[in-house]
């Protein structure tokens, strides 16, 4: 049995809260991820972000993309109100990357993110004969 305090439960409640926030809001972040050989390439919707807006980050294996939407003002009288101010944010792991390779750009909408993999050396030492 686990011991979880109540500042826990708050807390794991909370991060819960906030990965069911993210997980609806990430529609807005469609994202592929293609293993090219070498290299993965992460191609990911960002329509409507300008590239201030974005964050992207490398972290013990994890690439974290953070997005800022906030187009919309709250001095306005509205008479529909759909677009609102959100962050999206999304995590994916890689474990074979090298992070001072990754690349990123943004065209017509588009985040392109390229990792290039480590080399594998070949744990296979061959000793030659003198």
């Amino acid at each position: 049995m686990y011991n979880i305090t109540n500042k826990q439960n708050e807390n794991n409640l909370m991060e819960a809260f906030n990965d069911l926030v993210n997980d609806f809001y990430s529609k807005d972040m469609k994202t592929n991820i293609v293993d090219e050989g070498d290299y993965y390439l992460l191609t990911s919707d960002v329509a409507g972000y300008k590239k201030e807006d974005i964050d992207i980050k490398f972290t013990n294996n994890i690439l974290t993309i953070k997005a800022l939407n906030n187009k919309t003002s709250e001095n306005k009288n509205y008479l529909i109100k759909e677009r609102l101010c959100h962050e999206v944010t999304r995590k994916f792991v890689f474990d074979d990357v090298d992070s001072n390779s990754i690349k990123a750009k943004i065209n017509d909408g588009i985040l392109e993110i390229t990792l290039s993999k480590v080399k594998k050396e070949d744990k296979n030492k061959y000793i030659t004969i003198e």
